[in-house]
């Protein structure tokens, strides 16, 4: 499937809350392995995420690796970013691990 029916079949699952809506287990593998596709989640606004349902993903500028778009397979990471929670089904690519402030890869 193409990039927008994946998305299309992933807004089907916003939802104005992942705490009351969403379980969450820690994953396993917990680092994702490059090649494979996880779920995950991206908070943003819901005017946000009609954009998104019409023209697709936009990469920020910036963020903590630089340029993207950035989401989580912890539905309240992605509810602090916004109380529209989108599922996405995510092809892994290369895979970072920070996992403390001010590591070297961090940009800000």
């Amino acid at each position: 499937r193409d990039f927008r029916s994946r998305l299309i079949a992933g807004l089907a699952h916003v939802g104005k809350s992942a705490n009351r809506q969403l379980s969450f287990r820690r994953p396993t593998p917990r680092v994702p392995v490059e090649g494979t596709k996880i779920s995950a989640f991206h908070g943003t606004t819901a005017a946000a995420a009609r954009a998104i349902e019409s023209g697709g993903f936009i990469p920020s500028k910036s963020g903590m690796i630089g340029p993207g778009v950035y989401c989580s397979r912890d539905p309240s990471k992605a509810e602090s970013y916004g109380d529209t929670i989108l599922k996405l089904e995510v092809d892994i690519g290369k895979v970072v691990v920070i996992e403390y402030q001010r590591h070297p890869l961090q940009q800000n």
